[in-house]
């Protein structure tokens, strides 16, 4: 009975550090994690015990510990949450949907992001109530999500609910940090000054009792372009400076690349009284060197397509081409794949001969391109704006069934019957045609492709194959195609003996090499 009582004890202890790792917002600083792995993987008391095994699945895939990667923590944020609900550890179920969400926003994949975290909400309010810390985490990474799909009033509010929640002891200062830095940067956005600077009061004020290195450049960088926004550049380079120095001696390179960045961009911005193109080059110059040597390819192409527009915008043609030149041959270090190399020298000539057109003051757009890009531009407007309406109706209709069955107003298997109804509903009518569209945005010719080759293919084998090529699993391409799981097994059968896939190779490796004719041939030899 004693040891029972102990090993209770030791799990929510270690329940409670995991939390409290997870809240330190700071996923480079592995220090703690090591010392919890210590703790609990060889020596604990439970260590053969399966919530100190998923524990630990968390903090490997959370923390990037022992060669994890990327594609590895999708299955590992499943695992936990399936036991995390087994032992009714909600509040861990809802971090394993958290862990879901961050793998779907790292992919890009924002639909799948949001629809984890509401299916964490939904379980927080029935089981945890909202008024809750892990409620506050959820509308943190919510709001971030909305952040990305450009929805900043959505952003906002979820933020602002998060001041509102009342919990038993006051909210810690890491959270108030993200909400108020963010707050700021929405309300600039919003062209509200007076809001935007109470936010950022409450952060300063904050960061007399915490700093993060993780997150505290979120100080610098929205407290200096709200300073832009009031007009007091000095004050505002100052600030930028300060944020420099803070970083200078951390390992935190890409941070302090950022603000050498956000340095040298200040000394271009047209209204500026301290314009000065000449010394914006040395900061820019620098954050590149910190992005080489770290091999930040993606932050060094950002980098140098400033450099190019400045120039260009100086009539420096010479030097803005080699900016341009420089941009292509890090964009090749990013995309360095065989195939996609003749595309990207195509892409480059075609930048240099309209570089050229321009000096020579020449037209270089097509204004057929143009009018259809603007009505591209409408369309997909009509498409965002359907969306969002969607979306309100199915939270509110979710709200409202949680709360009823939170008061007993609604049996919850009836409540979660009507949910997956309405759920269905939407993803029949917007999400199939959505997830298609993407498919062919990523993967161009897809579909004529697997058309010239697998002629017997059928419209509804080659739709699978397009949510197939965008890492869908079989039960989402099942909610989306209207169909059982058993169903959608079956077409991927028909279609592994159509295009004779050997069992050995998988969908997405013949998909890959799909493009490529040759590398078509290869794949099937191999």
């Amino acid at each position: 009975m004693k040891s029972k009582k102990l090993e209770k004890q030791n799990l929510l202890q270690a329940e409670q550090e995991l939390l409290s790792m997870y809240r330190k917002l700071n996923v480079e600083d592995k220090t703690h994690i090591y010392e919890f792995i210590k703790k609990y993987k060889n020596e604990g008391p439970e260590e053969n015990h399966p919530l100190i095994q998923k524990l630990l699945v968390y903090g490997y895939a959370h923390f990037t510990i022992e060669g994890v990667v990327e594609d590895d923590k999708l299955t590992m944020y499943k695992e936990c949450l399936e036991i995390f609900t087994v032992y009714k550890r909600y509040e861990l179920a809802c971090l394993a949907h958290i862990g879901i969400s961050l793998h779907h926003r790292k992919k890009h994949r924002y639909a799948e992001a949001l629809r984890s975290i509401q299916d964490a909400e939904l379980l927080a309010i029935k089981r945890l109530g909202i008024n809750t810390r892990i409620y506050v985490d959820l509308l943190i990474n919510k709001a971030s999500i909305y952040w990305f799909l450009r929805d900043l009033d959505k952003c906002n509010n979820s933020l602002l609910q998060c001041i509102t929640i009342e919990l038993s002891e006051s909210l810690d200062y890491a959270a108030q940090f993200v909400i108020h830095t963010n707050l700021t940067r929405n309300y600039m956005l919003y062209s509200d000054l007076d809001k935007a600077t109470y936010h950022f009061d409450i952060c300063k004020e904050i960061t007399k009792y915490y700093r993060n290195e993780h997150n505290y450049a979120a100080m610098f960088i929205h407290g200096s372009a709200l300073l832009i926004k009031k007009e007091e550049w000095e004050e505002a380079i100052v600030l930028l400076k300060q944020g420099y120095e803070f970083y200078i001696n951390t390992s935190f390179h890409l941070r302090k690349a950022e603000l050498l960045k956000i340095i040298g961009e200040f000394y271009v911005i047209p209204e500026n009284p301290l314009y000065d193109y000449s010394a914006s080059i040395p900061f820019l110059k620098q954050a590149i060197a910190i992005g080489e040597e770290h091999e930040f390819y993606h932050f060094v192409t950002a980098v140098y397509t400033g450099l190019y527009q400045n120039a260009k915008h100086a009539k420096l043609f010479e030097e803005s081409l080699e900016y341009l030149e420089n941009y292509f041959a890090y964009f090749l270090k990013m995309h360095n794949e065989q195939q996609q190399q003749p595309f990207i020298a195509g892409e480059m000539r075609f930048a240099k001969e309209s570089h050229q057109l321009y000096i020579d003051g020449k037209q270089t757009t097509d204004k057929k391109i143009l009018e259809e890009l603007s009505h591209a531009k409408i369309e997909n407007t009509k498409l965002l704006n359907q969306l969002s309406d969607y979306e309100k109706i199915i939270s509110t209709i979710k709200e409202d069934i949680a709360i009823a069955s939170n008061r007993g107003q609604l049996k919850s298997a009836f409540a979660h019957q009507l949910l997956d109804k309405i759920q269905g509903i939407i993803k029949q009518q917007l999400d199939i045609q959505g997830y298609l569209r993407l498919c062919e945005q990523k993967y161009p010719g897809i579909i004529k492709n697997l058309q010239r080759l697998y002629p017997d293919l059928t419209k509804t084998e080659i739709k699978i194959l397009q949510l197939i090529r965008l890492d869908l699993t079989s039960q989402l391409i099942s909610e989306l195609c209207s169909t059982s799981l058993k169903n959608v097994e079956n077409h991927r059968l028909r279609i592994r003996k159509k295009i004779q896939l050997p069992k050995q190779h998988t969908f997405t490796m013949f998909l890959d090499a799909l493009p490529n004719q040759l590398n078509l041939e290869a794949f099937y030899k191999a």
